[in-house]
């Protein structure tokens, strides 16, 4: 028999499901009171579309005390840089106020900063995957609202193999995919991200 020389690679069989490849837990900065949740699951939305909101009324008074310490702490400053001019005041009373005034804007800066972190924005176009919480609800800082899906990266289709397969497995190889709602069509694609460590609890990759 005559040998020939073929491309070989062995089939490996698998199920998954359909993801976007950039998916987003988003949540607020900040613990508080649940406002609005503008938005459905399912629902497409455009970048930088409005998706929740936090309550602000707390964050807009620490807003407001952290401007009028700012208004303190520069009436204490130019008043001590006048008293330093007349040699009433010392050099370092007058570096003091200086340091209390900086100390002020830093402190405003970062109330103004949560208060703008006071609502969800979508990152990209996509959709809304899952909301996780209800208006009214109070909820923690860094708690996950909104399962978000970017459209900008595309799909991806996630599936579990054993190690047995990942082994063989690499970046690049080709594969060719079946959806039960499109019967007819076979899509093609590729391997293009492999585990670097096993699913806790199901031992796959």
């Amino acid at each position: 028999t005559k040998v020939n020389e073929v491309n070989y690679s062995e089939e490996i069989r698998a199920t998954g499901r359909i993801s976007f490849n950039n998916e987003y837990k988003m949540s607020f900065k900040t613990a508080g009171i649940i406002e609005n949740i503008h938005v459905k699951e399912g629902q497409r939305v455009k970048a930088e579309q409005v998706l929740a909101t936090i309550n602000t009324t707390e964050i807009e008074a620490k807003t407001s005390q952290a401007e009028i310490a700012v208004t303190k702490a520069k009436r204490d400053y130019d008043r001590t840089k006048a008293l330093h001019i007349d040699k009433v005041a010392t050099l370092e009373q007058l570096e003091n106020a200086e340091s209390q005034l900086e100390n002020a804007q830093q402190n405003l800066e970062a109330a103004q900063f949560n208060l703008d972190q006071s609502k969800i924005v979508a990152p990209a176009n996509g959709i809304i995957q899952k909301i996780l919480a209800k208006e009214n609800e109070i909820t923690g800082a860094g708690n996950p609202i909104v399962v978000f899906g970017a459209e900008d990266k595309g799909k991806v289709l996630i599936t579990s193999i054993s190690d047995v397969d990942a082994v063989k497995t690499k970046n690049g190889d080709k594969v060719s995919m079946y959806f039960d709602a499109f019967p007819e069509i076979v899509f093609k694609g590729e391997v293009i991200e492999i585990a670097g460590m096993a699913n806790a609890k199901t031992g796959t990759f």
